[in-house]
């Protein structure tokens, strides 16, 4: 499909897509609560099934700083519930 407008931000791309700009492909964590509210509406949805994975990087659990292992902690079961919705 041609494309005309590309951003490699979500909240970009979802209110290019809230302003009538043409098809987005979001995660749903991005749409939900306009889906929700009927502000977007869902096409293509059997079309355009995969994943996407979030990698953590870092030289190692015993080499991180503190500031790295603490954030991980508290986003790692965050991300998890808001991939599981």
């Amino acid at each position: 499909m041609p494309t005309r407008i590309l951003a490699n931000n979500g909240e970009t791309v979802r209110h290019m897509a809230l302003l009538g700009l043409g098809l987005a492909r979001l995660a749903d964590y991005h749409v939900r609560d306009d889906l929700r509210e009927g502000r977007l509406v869902a096409v293509l949805d059997d079309a355009l099934v995969d994943t996407e994975e979030i990698h953590a990087v870092y030289t190692g659990r015993d080499r991180a700083p503190r500031r790295v292992r603490a954030f991980l902690d508290h986003m790692t079961p965050r991300l998890r519930a808001m991939l599981a919705d």
